[in-house]
């Protein structure tokens, strides 16, 4: 372990003896500053993941429809989000793409975890386009648990 590394985990065990001794809403605080959130910078950003999400999600899209080796996988991956049980999805798969489609797929995944809408939600008729876009995969009702 290197030096910083090793006082990283000090700074963590210093923190979490202190937290067993404290108020509840000491600890809050505490770890919050431990851990960098700003409260007044939370919300904005969020706006800024859900922005950028949303544009990553109008290029991804289009590439799902399509018929490529990375569109498969893009496919999946939208499919996985949109019904997780029914389309399980592998992380491993998003090594087949491009960066910049990674790092689209990765934005929506951003997006997605502050639950505002479902993915199929931010397109007009998203539910006829992802059952679609499951048939044209031949994945549609394959995954189907009982």
């Amino acid at each position: 372990m290197t030096s910083s590394s090793q006082n990283a985990l000090i700074k963590l065990e210093d923190l979490r003896a202190y937290s067993q001794k404290c108020a509840p809403s000491q600890v809050i605080a505490t770890w919050t500053t431990f851990v960098g959130l700003n409260h007044t910078t939370y919300r904005q950003d969020i706006e800024i993941v859900r922005k950028e999400g949303i544009a990553a999600l109008a290029r991804l899209l289009p590439i799902a429809l399509r018929d490529t080796g990375q569109s498969g996988v893009v496919a999946k991956f939208l499919l996985g989000l949109y019904n997780g049980p029914r389309f399980p999805f592998s992380l491993t798969e998003l090594r087949r793409l491009d960066h910049e489609l990674l790092l689209d797929c990765i934005s929506v995944l951003s997006m997605d975890c502050y639950r505002e809408k479902e993915v199929h939600e931010y397109f007009e008729r998203g539910q006829d386009i992802w059952e679609r876009m499951a048939d044209d995969w031949g994945l549609n009702d394959q995954n189907v648990q009982p």
